[in-house]
């Protein structure tokens, strides 16, 4: 913005759209920064709600199935259940599940299966998530990643 009041950058369409997206990722920035502050002072909100958690991963799965598919890495569902209604919160969901995919599409190599499973446990109400790809891996020593949702 200030190059183009300077004169130093046309006033075009092209270079509002430019400052626009820019703009658009600064805003993105200090959203993330002030969820991060309100995380370490310990006063997120949460918004929870009944939803179904094997709808919302095909639904995040689709949303950033081009970026996987760009990168070479082919999405598979094994061992679902038709629904798995949880209490949760779905933009906390969506974050998770969106950081998943694109850690995936950043460590994954072309030709990788990134895997999701669900398993309900009826007598624990404990759902168990498994995202694994087929690549490298990870350390084992950081592998204990535990995400428990209770479902009714």
């Amino acid at each position: 913005m200030e190059a183009i009041l300077d004169g130093v950058r046309p006033l075009s369409l092209e270079s509002i759209q430019s400052s626009s997206k820019e703009i658009a990722q600064l805003e993105k920035l200090l959203d993330d920064l002030h969820e991060l502050t309100r995380n370490d002072l310990g006063t997120m909100h949460y918004r929870k709600d009944s939803l179904d958690l094997i709808a919302l991963l095909f639904e995040e799965a689709a949303h950033y199935q081009n970026l996987l598919g760009e990168s070479g890495i082919e999405v598979k569902f094994v061992a679902l259940t038709d629904k798995a209604i949880i209490f949760a919160d779905v933009k906390r969901l969506k974050q998770l599940f969106g950081k998943i995919f694109t850690i995936t599409v950043k460590y994954a190599s072309e030709g990788d299966i990134l895997e999701i499973a669900v398993a309900l446990s009826s007598d624990t109400k404990e759902i168990h998530i498994r995202i694994e790809d087929n690549g490298l891996g990870v350390d084992k020593d950081d592998l204990p990643i535990c995400l428990n949702i209770s479902f009714a």
